[in-house]
Order: C-alpha cells, then structure tokens, then sequence
C-alpha cells in the first residue's frame, strides 16, 4: 500500500512538474512571434558548430524568421503560418492551394476519416483561406476613399492595406482557439498523405506499430511532437511554404 501512495505521490509531482513547464513556455512564447532578424541565429548558435553552420547559410535566402511556441504543434502552426502569410500576397496561390484542401477533403473521405469532425475543422481552414483574400464592403469603402487620398502615393497605400490584413492574421494566429483549430486541420492533411502512402512510411515508423495506429497516436492528437516522417508527408501536400 505505501508503495502505490508513493508512486501516486510521484505521478502527481510529475503532472505539476509538466504543467509548470508549460505554463512557463506559455508565458515566454507567443504562438506566432514577432519578427527578428535572421542573424540572431548566430548568436544564439555561436557555440554549436553544426547549427552555426546552418544558421549562415539561412542568410543567404533569408532576411528575417518569426519563432512559434515550443508545444509539440509549432512545426505544423509556421508551415501554416507561413502559407497563408504568402497567400495574403498571392491571391493565386491562395486558389492554387484552396483547390488542393478540397481535393484532400476528398481523399480523406475516401479514407474514412469520420466526416463530421473533418469537416468542421476543414470548413473553419477553407473559411481562413478565404478572409486572406477577401475585401469586405467596408474595407471596399474604406480603401476607396484612402485611394483617392493616397492615389499620388501608391506604395504607401500597399504598406497600409497589407499591415492590416497582415496583423489580422497575426491575430488571428495568436489566438489559441482559431489557431489550434487550423493545426489541428494541418495534423489531418498530414496523417492523410501518410496513410496514402502507406507503403512507403510503413518503413519509417518503429516497432510493430502499423500506419493507422500511427497516425491515431502520433500524427492526429495535438501537441504530439513531429519528426520527420511528419514532415516529408506535409511537405507532399503541395504547401508552397515548405
């Protein structure tokens, strides 16, 4: 009997321990941070020779990064992040990439993903995509009359309409529901391209464990860390951000 209140003893510690850490990551992370210069890397990297190494070589390609809050999901919330980011500058891409979600709706029926949760968080991504391209009649009116005022100037015009709509979808990232609403679709898209594949990723996972029970415990539950095998199958779903 002591030995089961000791161990019961334990598991609580470890549970307080563990939400003691996450409060203290919620604290110190945003979910989508605000925007650095890519050389901070160095420093912070100045002792680890590997990472150094790869910290220059992102300068050559890259001027600035956003970090995303260390909790198991920030793989999934930059690569979506940084699609929808390009897509508030590239209403093209946004049609490229909205018909590529529906043909995956589509695959994932087929699949035999239960319909009724998929398709609330499928409707809530599409809806996204929509807002980062969409004008409502307000905002119409409202950058009419800056267009007439600004017409002598037309780029600080661009500057103001994409800061707005850029910090809309800064907010809208930042906010733990919507966001985890749109990782939790990012999760279904990869555990989707994972079991389309299934012959190929078998060889990938460890243990006896089939693709199923994989995707079922390691790719759909929020917060379950990424490797990369979660990786290569989001990559295969044609977001250009990767």
């Amino acid at each position: 009997m002591a030995e089961t209140n000791a161990g019961v003893v334990q598991d609580e510690m470890i549970q307080k321990q563990k939400e003691a850490i996450e409060k203290e990551i919620q604290a110190e992370h945003k979910l989508i941070g605000d925007v650095e210069d890519v050389s901070v890397l160095e420093n912070q990297f100045a002792n680890d020779p590997v990472f150094l190494k790869n910290a220059t070589q992102l300068q050559k390609n890259h001027k600035a990064l956003r970090r995303t809050r260390p909790d198991g999901n920030c793989m999934y919330r930059a690569v979506a992040y940084g699609q929808f980011e390009r897509m508030l500058h590239d209403p093209e891409e946004a049609k490229r990439f909205k018909k590529c979600v529906e043909e995956a709706k589509e695959e994932m029926i087929k699949q035999g993903f239960p319909v009724f949760t998929m398709e609330d968080f499928y409707d809530n991504f599409v809806d996204q995509i929509d807002s980062v391209t969409s004008v409502s009649d307000e905002e119409k009116s409202t950058k009419y009359c800056t267009l007439r005022n600004l017409l002598s100037n037309l780029c600080s015009l661009l500057i103001i309409f994409f800061s707005s709509r850029l910090n809309e979808l800064i907010e809208v990232f930042n906010d733990e529901g919507q966001s985890n609403y749109l990782v939790a679709f990012m999760r279904l898209l990869t555990s989707m391209q994972i079991k389309k594949e299934a012959d190929l990723y078998i060889n990938f996972l460890d243990g006896e464990v089939d693709v199923h029970t994989f995707c079922a415990l390691e790719v759909e539950p929020m917060f379950r860390e990424s490797d990369i095998v979660h990786v290569h199958a989001l990559s295969k779903v044609n977001i250009s951000s990767f």
